[in-house]
């Protein structure tokens, strides 16, 4: 798992981007976050912190770490719970609103190269901190921000829809209004933003750490610095094809 699956699942959109021409930004960060995901059900399945409920059947443990997208489970038993036709109802039309705004955040923001309102330049290459806590500043990385957890909101519900559809069992809602519900960075990090990554760091990584008798503040530094990596090869994939 080390040596072979996990680096080469890692390094699979490198190879897979130059082979079929891949030059869409959506479509490679797509592919590349899924490649992300992978290795991390497998640090997961070979540490053996996934749900207890995972292991009672074949059918359980093939749907647990073959989903992309988590499926909500019953807190007394573990057991999946059904989506029922209201909830497809409900978060088909959820897909559908998401999709307008995505579209439209970026149409609007698009011809101002993401940055509407002015910002100083000062014509260096690095940005002073008082270019930085500019409002125009501020303001542009908040828009920008929000583009990003829109779409990124829309992608992971689309798929999580998908999933519903197909096995019949409810899925979590990956984003949950992080920019404008969250009380705390904790509650921001932990509750709301990415709850996909979130779970898979955090039994894939910081759960096995923590057998080690790795103290808690130690697999937390180890999670965070495995999610900057992540984000690295991402945003990496993506500046060399796009």
């Amino acid at each position: 798992g080390y040596g072979v699956i996990i680096p080469g699942v890692f390094m699979l959109p490198e190879y897979l981007a130059p082979i079929f021409k891949m030059q869409n930004i959506a479509v490679l960060i797509g592919i590349s976050a899924l490649c992300a995901i992978v290795p991390f059900l497998c640090l997961e399945a070979m540490h053996g912190t996934g749900h207890k409920a995972v292991e009672r059947s074949h059918a359980s443990f093939c749907a647990y770490y073959c989903s992309v997208v988590p499926f909500r489970r019953n807190e007394q038993t573990g057991a999946p719970i059904p989506v029922a036709k209201g909830e497809l109802l409900r978060r088909t039309n959820q897909v559908g609103f998401k999709f307008m705004l995505t579209v439209a955040l970026f149409s609007a923001l698009r011809p101002y190269h993401y940055s509407p309102f002015p910002s100083p330049r000062n014509g260096e290459s690095f940005i002073h901190l008082t270019t930085m806590f500019h409002w125009g500043h501020l303001l542009n990385n908040f828009l920008v921000a929000a583009a990003t957890s829109v779409e990124l909101d829309f992608g992971s519900s689309a798929v999580g829809l998908l999933v519903s559809s197909a096995t019949g069992l409810s899925t979590i809602e990956v984003f949950r209004s992080p920019l404008t519900r969250s009380t705390s960075p904790s509650d921001f990090w932990g509750h709301r933003w990415n709850l996909m990554i979130q779970r898979n760091i955090k039994r894939g990584v910081y759960m096995p750490l923590r057998r080690i008798l790795l103290s808690t503040y130690m697999a937390g530094m180890a999670a965070f610095l495995v999610s900057g990596l992540l984000h690295e090869i991402i945003l990496n994939v993506v500046s060399l094809r796009a």
